[in-house]
């Protein structure tokens, strides 16, 4: 019985550590996203600017992409 009761025990501490290496990981890949956010999101506003001036100022279609294209791949 309590060789039971301690199999059961181990069985749920590796359950308990794996769940702990799963939140880690997600927590890193999160801090991660987050950082590459936070370092595109000047050239992603500038690529919404471009296209919103294709729409509104009816900027030259092809030049006002290419502009979008270019901060969309910084």
């Amino acid at each position: 019985d309590i060789k039971k009761t301690l199999n059961d025990e181990k069985e749920l501490l590796l359950y308990e550590n794996e769940i702990k290496e799963k939140e880690a990981d997600v927590k890193q890949k999160n801090h991660l996203y987050d950082s590459i956010n936070e370092a595109i999101k000047n050239e992603l506003f500038q690529a919404k600017k471009c296209i919103n001036d294709i729409k509104e100022n009816k900027l030259d279609y092809k030049k006002g992409l290419r502009l979008a294209s270019i901060f969309y791949a910084i």
